[in-house]
């Protein structure tokens, strides 16, 4: 389980950072919205995820002990940038150990309050700052609102269709069941055998408090007209999102 808080650097409770996975059975496939990256992989039982947590492992195995807890906290966070971020960091002070640098984590500056993220010495000391690239901010938040949305649907899928989402804009956030219910509600006004006739999923343009989505549906085959299907088929298209001024 991630920690919740970190050692201040006090070699007490250093034996709670000292894997990132439990050693246990896992059944786990897919992630659900809110979960953590580093949780997921926890759980998950793919062989893929098998072989991130062992090389994530080996390379957390590498890190200086006082500097475990927040590096973990940061690996367990939800925010996927974090995530990413820790990641990079946690990568590249392996590969400096690899090359024989000695490395030394978030070093002190003589005159400055800054703190890279390591001081490679060797030959000639160099100071390494980690930069991970990801999504800005307000299109992680509508990435994180569709899956909250395709969780919420995916839990009582409609009998006649599977969607796909198409996120548009995201200028607040409405509670996922409050969009669900829209768009079930559009679903019932929809005949499957009519859909299916046209060769073309139906096309559905709205927007809840803020959020704007496209969807389409897609009409289940007669013997898959049932609640035991994945109410999500997907997420499409470019988000964009409106910046405010």
């Amino acid at each position: 389980m991630p920690l919740s808080s970190g050692l201040s650097g006090e070699r007490e409770g250093w034996a709670e950072v000292a894997a990132l996975f439990e050693a246990r059975s896992r059944t786990g496939k897919g992630r659900s919205y809110g979960q953590s990256m580093a949780s997921w992989l926890d759980d998950n039982s793919g062989d893929a995820a098998g072989v991130a947590r062992s090389h994530l492992e080996g390379w957390f195995a590498e890190y200086p002990d006082a500097e475990k807890a927040d590096l973990k906290r940061r690996l367990y966070s939800e925010d996927d940038r974090e995530y990413q971020s820790a990641v990079a960091e946690l990568w590249l002070h392996h590969l400096l150990k690899a090359a024989d640098f000695d490395v030394e984590v978030h070093p002190t500056i003589e005159g400055s309050d800054r703190h890279p993220d390591f001081l490679a010495g060797g030959k000639d000391d160099f100071y390494v700052e980690v930069r991970a690239l990801g999504e800005p901010r307000d299109v992680s938040a509508l990435d994180a609102r569709v899956a909250q949305l395709a969780e919420v649907l995916n839990r009582s899928p409609h009998p006649n269709f599977m969607v796909t989402i198409q996120p548009l804009s995201l200028d607040a956030s409405p509670p996922a069941a409050l969009v669900a219910k829209r768009a079930k509600a559009w679903l019932d006004t929809l005949d499957p055998d009519e859909v299916a006739a046209t060769g073309a999923p139906a096309e559905f343009e709205f927007d809840v408090d803020g959020m704007r989505l496209r969807l389409h549906a897609l009409p289940m085959k007669v013997e898959a007209r049932t609640n035991n299907h994945s109410a999500v088929g997907g997420t499409l298209g470019t988000v964009r999102v409106p910046r405010r001024p």
